[in-house]
């Protein structure tokens, strides 16, 4: 069974950055999304990600790109989605009883996105996934006071 890895992260994360960007983290997560919102990924079939589904997501300084993979397969792309940072209407960041575990809520345009992330990364050879949740739960913190 292929696992999630570094290779992939950084090169499907990497295929979505537009020149100049950069990412201030990178890590691996979990989406869902409401119909409506999932017709905003490209190639994605209606449905598909109703249920969680594994994705990669890099946070820029204008951006957070998310790259939904298939759970089963997840060398496979299934659709691509960037958030301009300026268009994030709404956030709301919870904790977990389990340590490490975080809920992004986010309202963007008026569709609504969770992200699920967690620090650890057993059984991958994924990097700074502690390090990236931390900054991005910070930075989405942030976003939720304006």
């Amino acid at each position: 069974m292929t696992m999630m890895n570094e290779s992939d992260k950084h090169r499907f994360l990497g295929e979505m950055l537009r020149s100049g960007e950069h990412y201030q983290a990178e890590v691996w997560g979990n989406v869902t999304a409401d119909k409506k919102t999932q017709l905003m990924f490209s190639s994605m079939p209606v449905n598909s990600i109703l249920m969680e589904s594994y994705c990669y997501i890099g946070m820029t300084e204008e951006n957070i790109n998310i790259v939904v993979v298939n759970t089963q397969k997840p060398d496979k792309i299934l659709g691509r989605l960037r958030l301009p940072v300026d268009k994030i209407s709404s956030v709301t960041v919870k904790g977990s009883l389990i340590p490490g575990k975080k809920t992004m809520d986010l309202l963007v345009d008026g569709r609504a996105i969770r992200l699920k992330l967690s620090s650890g990364t057993i059984g991958t050879d994924l990097q700074g996934q502690k390090e990236g949740v931390r900054m991005i739960t910070e930075r989405f913190k942030v976003l939720s006071g304006k």
